[in-house]
């Protein structure tokens, strides 16, 4: 201890590891970064960090692998691939991008009131006006909603084919 020289020892080495974020471009006076702080920061710069692809070559790759896969394997196949956070994220971001409302499975099972399955009932004669209750269910539903369901593909081909059936008042009709 004799040899200890405590002006080189200060000198020559770094005490303290002031490494942590915001560390560096605090001003005098203030507080040092707190966990809080930190964590903020590192969630508000991965935030930044997501961009949007719009790379060809992806596109490319997805047309390739879309000619050969069903698309609803396609998309089961990449949410396995990610992460549960990547994959909330990136739905997360879709959902909002086309705001999508998300459906309460909770009330899917509810059934139309009696007295107006009743009367659709009693007007149902036949595979026509079947067709047409479906249309005329439909139209009053859609007028409360956001979305507009027709700009789905395979929705747009059910409504085209029961407008077809409703059309359709042939002998054969009767149920």
């Amino acid at each position: 201890m004799d040899n200890f020289d405590l002006k080189k020892y200060l000198g020559s080495k770094t005490l303290l590891n002031e490494s942590a974020p915001g560390y560096d471009t605090r001003k005098t006076g203030e507080s040092l970064p707190t966990l809080e702080s930190v964590k903020a920061a590192y969630e508000a710069k991965k935030e930044e960090d997501i961009t949007e692809t719009r790379d060809l070559s992806v596109k490319e790759k997805m047309d390739n692998i879309l000619y050969v896969m069903d698309p609803v394997q396609v998309i089961d196949e990449l949410i396995l691939a990610m992460s549960t956070d990547d994959a909330n994220l990136y739905l997360d971001a879709i959902i909002q991008d086309h705001g999508i409302m998300m459906i309460d499975e909770d009330n899917l099972n509810e059934e139309i009131p009696g007295s107006a399955m009743l009367k659709i009932n009693q007007s149902v004669k036949s595979v026509s006006t079947a067709a047409k209750a479906m249309i005329d269910f439909y139209n009053q539903m859609a007028e409360k909603e956001q979305i507009d369901f027709s700009k789905n593909q395979q929705f747009k081909i059910v409504m085209d084919k029961l407008n077809a059936l409703v059309k359709e008042k042939d002998e054969n009709d009767e149920v």
